[in-house]
């Protein structure tokens, strides 16, 4: 992970001042969107530590630190691509930050899958034990 951090720093420009407000309109609007996805991932996060099921309680903090790692890798690539000048050389640096982005992404997918399937084997088990005629006493 370092390394693809490394490798998103080394392939963006110093900071300047912005020279258009279209270029400092659409950082505000990646650190604004940032934020908002965040905090859905931390809502997300508390309230899969409320479940029960330790399984699902797992899984899903799991997949929620990898969800913030993947927001937090969005905004570096989206900062890169934003940066000037505008060359070839520097997306090609980036396609492995990519790459790695989207790898994360579908292990987010994949949990997700699983944390669903977890649920729905839990409730069907539930609703089993409750629609069995209770043994006479």
């Amino acid at each position: 992970m370092d390394a693809t951090m490394n490798q998103i720093e080394q392939t963006m420009a110093p900071a300047r001042e912005p020279t258009e407000a279209t270029a400092s309109d659409s950082r505000m609007r990646v650190s604004h969107d940032q934020e908002a996805r965040l905090k859905a991932v931390l809502d997300y996060q508390a309230d899969v530590l409320k479940k029960e099921n330790c399984l699902e309680t797992a899984l899903g903090t799991i997949n929620a630190g990898l969800m913030g790692v993947t927001v937090q890798m969005d905004e570096f690539i989206e900062q890169a691509l934003a940066a000037n000048p505008k060359t070839v050389d520097r997306v090609q640096k980036l396609l492995p930050s990519i790459q790695t982005y989207l790898q994360a992404t579908r292990q987010v997918d994949r949990l997700a899958q699983v944390e669903l399937r977890v649920a729905a084997s839990r409730k069907r088990k539930s609703a089993d034990k409750d629609d069995r005629p209770s043994e006479p006493q």
